[in-house]
């Protein structure tokens, strides 16, 4: 299943990509919500609670772009973590997943929300 992600950015990119499920990782553009595979490849630094998607177009998140959001079906979805040093799609980009647990009582602790 694949579903539209928007990217409400303040650097140097502000677009949209595709997401797909894990099972569909032979895709060459896609991420991988359980972040452990990530176009056929794992990525060890990507974790439970984090949302890692690629760009077919060339271009990435970027510095500056920390902290943007990742709207999926109209919900916030991640928040930009990081990304690769030449703001390139070589390398899926980072996000941090909001409805991972430890994401939500870091929000709960630090927003009292």
């Amino acid at each position: 299943m694949k579903q539209v992600i928007s990217l409400v950015l303040f650097g140097l990119f502000c677009g949209s990509a595709v997401l797909t499920d894990a099972s569909d990782q032979n895709k060459p553009d896609g991420a991988s919500q359980s972040g452990r595979i990530v176009n056929g490849k794992a990525v060890s630094i990507v974790k439970y609670n984090m949302i890692c998607a690629k760009y077919g177009n060339g271009v990435d998140t970027c510095k500056g772009d920390s902290g943007g959001a990742l709207v999926c079906g109209g919900g916030l979805a991640g928040v930009v973590s990081f990304t690769n040093l030449e703001c390139t799609s070589a390398w899926p980009a980072g996000f941090s997943k909001i409805s991972a647990p430890s994401i939500r009582r870091f929000i709960s602790t630090e927003a009292g929300i």
